[in-house]
């Protein structure tokens, strides 16, 4: 081992037996490599993990101590231990090692009689300036690191499942859209389709109040409007700021971070830039268009497969996924070129059998030859693929009409890919039927 070749072989020199010292030395080793696995440094095979590597990798001990805090904030209940302490200093508790694991105990944490976990979490944590010995938690340090302060997060903890879900859907949206006003009956139909029917209309009213006094949302009516439940709804910078990672313990995706600084472009000027002499130009334009062909349908974009700007904006892949109700997984293919032929959807179908994937979206600024047309229905018809096309025209009402006409197009599909999936069940059935008989 290592550890123990490297830290340990002076430990336990009280002991004079030769073999309880090494039994001990290499327990104490032992032990160190099973708190870095507990920690996500090392996998199973004790093997730095990704993790691992980085925080090898860096050579600023400030910031390695900050990257390593942030881990254990968002992935090892680091936010609830501190939560906790913040309990118990409201209720004038003093913070102990029992007064602690019976807190950690009442909100279902399991301890042994005497855990040290919390402890030596505490001592990890203090590192990088995040709670001292005295167990006094610094929150703008825990805001500075997480970019999350713990108020927001206990915000967050209060809200009904309903509250909550209109913001996951426009703190979803702001990532594309940042602070422009999303009208509110497109954002009910997003909310219902993302989440189901939580809410009733009697409530949206209520929703929008609570969540636009809290600073969550911007609750924009006419004045000459009348209720509550219309206008626009806009995502605030405090919506904007939160880590949902923290708050859902979902990334966001690996979107590069050029593109990531730009994703809130206006369609229109995606659209022109589509046009544009310089192919990067075109390529970061062919990358904003998928992204945001995936937002407006709902889903999370996940990461590009394809650069578009080292295609010279001609094509990109992206990869997205979305959770309406049931899990889905989407292959979108964006084309700036001016027609797409079969080759292009043979490809897509496999990597989509390679990732998994259940929609194969193919966009493009031109059109599509015949026999696209006719193969992507064939592979409806006979996989567990449902393939959509939206050629120039499609895009061209997505300009228009925004999410909503994109939303309206694809619900349309979605109901001709069912009547060309419908006899896959139906002989399944009539041969399961024989079968038994």
């Amino acid at each position: 081992m290592r550890p123990y070749a490297r830290w340990f072989t002076a430990a336990a020199s009280s002991r004079s037996d030769p073999a309880e010292r090494l039994t001990q030395q290499l327990t104490r080793s032992g032990n160190v490599l099973n708190g870095m696995q507990n920690y996500g440094l090392v996998d199973k095979d004790y093997k730095l993990t990704p993790l691992g590597e980085e925080l090898l990798n860096e050579g600023d001990d400030t910031r390695r101590g900050e990257r390593f805090a942030a881990h254990i904030l968002k992935h090892l209940h680091g936010l609830e231990l501190l939560d906790v302490v913040r309990s118990l200093h409201d209720r004038t508790v003093k913070v102990t090692k029992t007064s602690l694991a019976a807190e950690l105990r009442r909100r279902d944490f399991q301890l042994t009689t005497n855990d040290s976990v919390p402890g030596k979490m505490r001592q990890w944590l203090g590192l990088a300036g995040i709670i001292g010995a005295d167990w006094v938690v610094d929150e703008a340090r825990v805001g500075s690191i997480t970019g999350t302060s713990l108020a927001a997060i206990g915000e967050w903890q209060v809200l009904t499942r309903a509250q909550r879900a209109f913001l996951d859907t426009v703190r979803r949206l702001g990532e594309t859209r940042g602070t422009r006003p999303i009208p509110s009956p497109e954002l009910l139909d997003f909310v219902r389709e993302e989440h189901g029917p939580i809410f009733d209309e009697s409530q949206v009213r209520k929703i929008y109040q609570a969540l636009a006094r809290d600073g969550w949302i911007d609750h924009r009516v006419k004045a000459s409007g009348r209720g509550g439940k219309g206008g626009e709804i806009a995502a605030t910078e405090k919506l904007l700021g939160v880590d949902f990672e923290l708050l859902l313990g979902l990334q966001p995706g690996d979107l590069p971070a050029d593109l990531r600084a730009v994703r809130t472009k206006p369609l229109d000027a995606i659209y022109a830039e589509l046009e544009s002499e310089s192919t990067y130009t075109k390529g970061i334009a062919l990358e904003l268009l998928s992204v945001n062909l995936a937002a407006d349908l709902g889903l999370q974009p996940l990461q590009l497969r394809v650069r578009g700007v080292r295609t010279g904006g001609a094509e990109v892949d992206l990869l997205a996924e979305g959770e309406h109700l049931q899990f889905s997984r989407w292959l979108f293919q964006c084309k700036n070129t001016r027609s797409v032929d079969v080759g292009v959807l043979a490809k897509e179908v496999g990597m989509a059998t390679l990732l998994q994937a259940h929609v194969i979206v193919i966009a493009t600024t031109g059109t599509f030859t015949r026999t696209v047309v006719s193969y992507a229905q064939r592979v409806t018809e006979t996989t567990p693929f449902q393939v959509v096309l939206a050629d120039h025209s499609v895009l061209a009402a997505y300009r228009a009409g925004g999410a909503l006409a994109l939303r309206s197009r694809f619900h349309h599909d979605a109901e001709a890919a069912m009547r060309l999936k419908r006899p896959q069940v139906l002989e399944t059935l009539e041969d399961l039927s024989e079968d038994e008989a």
